[in-house]
């Protein structure tokens, strides 16, 4: 089944962007999706997203949680947290969906 690519984009054709939903891709959006918004954000899923991290780092077994009520099944292997400048965190999650490691 294909679904919707997250950000939405439309491809050079009109068509909107779709990924697979048992993909690599699909889990790597659903989970940058899920440390991009802060919960309570999303009206009708408030329990979607993490705490506001501009105060507290993003936390391992809090993306866990969040991928265990709206993800799919995977286990969250590590956050890797890096500060390339002053302004800006980069998060690297490794996850493992049963066939290997994987990282967004």
């Amino acid at each position: 089944m294909r679904i919707l690519a997250h950000p939405f984009r439309l491809a050079p054709d009109g068509s909107a962007v779709t990924v697979d939903a048992d993909s690599d891709a699909a889990v790597a959006q659903l989970i940058g999706a899920m440390v991009s918004t802060v919960r309570g954000e999303r009206a009708l899923v408030k329990t979607f997203g993490v705490t506001d991290p501009v105060f507290t780092a993003l936390d391992e077994a809090e993306v866990s949680a969040g991928l265990a009520l709206h993800g799919p099944d995977v286990q969250i292997l590590s956050v890797v947290l890096s500060y390339p400048d002053a302004m800006t965190e980069r998060a690297v999650i490794t996850w493992d969906n049963g066939q290997g490691a994987r990282a967004a």
